[in-house]
């Protein structure tokens, strides 16, 4: 009897729970600040992006203020991030591409897939590189590698149409992922997660006007989460990719096939490694073939500041201040960042991650730091171990919660908890 006469109280309990969720609010009205500093601050494609982001934030804040006065449930606010997604990213985007208006990485990434179609190589070295250099500047560097140049290959077959623009296809590559890491959330979160990783200026304001940076990591995202459902073979596969596109992505490697190793066994991990080397192979062993010397130009001299051309990945940060600003700086922050990676390969070995959730932040302590040493940095790669944490959190069970209290693809069990008997 007794039991029967609390199961309502817990239930009312649980819904309580669900419907007071003030920090969406708060996190809008935090966005609409961001928004309102770009203004001020930002360059000019960055303001476009503002424009529109700033007021839609603005009023996302003031919705949800009224939505947690009705007591309204949480999908009605996963439908307000689905209307922020097309305020803050949908819109300012389609403004920019049909003014032709991006940041230097798009057109890099046209003129790289150019090169590759004409030239069969992506990275253009000696005196081809030399008059492009002349002509272009530092966006004559392609520090990305093979895969990045996939991007703008639609651009090039079709002339420059508008919606062949690489953003389009890195919007729809980060969506897609997104859409497979949300599923594994449990319910009452998939809203705060697409509010945080579409919605939120860490992704809607790079995909906007550059976005070269969000398949990658979402690439990433996505082989955490298939990883942790026992999805080696594709876990390793899509972090293969966004390690061919991005030196980035390779800390995450080593880190998942341990977290793998240590959870499911050598067989797990040995297939995670095949599938993940697969396409870091395919791509660059043919450019070390056809251009060695381009390759090495591009992603090795050009980041870390060896060329004529400065780097604009300038962001100050301790490596790059220690870099410009003390003598032998350069190869001071260098060794720095090597000493680092060799400690935290170290530690990988002594130590390994026990799980996905794990991987995750110790892959993001890892980005973390390479960007604050890295003698050519830049404050937005920061937004790889934030993702990183925040996954980790909603998905993976870093926040505290086992990964064995979600349901199949991450459904609320918090209303049969509440009513089963004890």
């Amino acid at each position: 009897m007794l039991e029967t006469a609390v199961a309502p109280l817990k239930v009312q309990q649980v819904q309580r729970q669900e419907l007071t969720r003030p920090g969406d609010g708060l996190l809008y009205a935090g966005f609409a600040i961001f928004a309102l500093a770009t203004l001020t601050v930002g360059r000019a494609t960055d303001r476009v992006w503002a424009v529109w982001a700033a007021p839609t934030y603005v009023a996302a804040a003031l919705t949800c203020l009224l939505l947690d006065r009705l007591g309204r449930r949480t999908p009605t606010r996963a439908w307000l991030a689905a209307l922020v997604i097309g305020g803050a990213l949908i819109a300012p985007l389609a403004q920019l591409i049909l003014t032709g208006h991006a940041k230097s990485e798009v057109a890099g990434v046209e003129r790289a897939a150019a090169h590759l179609l004409g030239a069969g190589a992506v990275y253009p070295s000696g005196a081809e590189l030399s008059a492009a250099v002349q002509q272009w500047g530092y966006e004559a560097y392609f520090p990305y590698l093979p895969v990045m140049a996939l991007f703008g290959i639609p651009d090039v077959l079709t002339g420059g149409a508008r919606l062949a623009d690489p953003r389009v296809a890195f919007s729809l590559a980060y969506l897609g992922c997104l859409a497979i890491i949300v599923d594994t959330a449990r319910r009452e979160n998939r809203g705060r997660l697409w509010l945080l990783l579409a919605a939120s200026p860490l992704a809607a304001s790079p995909l906007v006007t550059g976005g070269d940076d969000l398949p990658v990591v979402g690439l990433m995202l996505c082989a955490l989460v298939l990883a942790s459902r026992d999805r080696s073979g594709w876990a390793g596969f899509l972090l293969g990719l966004a390690c061919a596109a991005k030196a980035l992505a390779w800390p995450l490697l080593p880190v998942l096939v341990a977290a793998t190793f240590v959870r499911r066994g050598s067989r797990a991990a040995a297939a995670m490694l095949s599938c993940g080397l697969l396409a870091p192979v395919l791509t660059l062993v043919p450019m070390l073939v056809v251009e060695p010397s381009g390759l090495v130009t591009h992603v090795l001299r050009y980041p870390t500041g060896l060329e004529s051309a400065p780097t604009v990945a300038a962001s100050p940060l301790p490596g790059y201040l220690l870099a410009h600003w003390m003598p032998g700086g350069r190869l001071c922050a260098i060794g720095l960042l090597l000493a680092t990676a060799a400690a935290m390969g170290l530690r990988l070995l002594i130590r390994p991650p026990r799980d996905e959730a794990g991987a995750a932040k110790y892959a993001a302590l890892g980005l973390t730091l390479a960007t604050l040493l890295a003698p050519g940095t830049r404050t937005g790669y920061l937004m790889y171990p934030l993702m990183l944490v925040l996954v980790a959190w909603y998905c993976l069970g870093g926040g505290g919660r086992p990964q064995n209290e979600q349901g199949q693809g991450g459904r609320d069990t918090s209303l049969e908890l509440a009513t089963s008997p004890r």
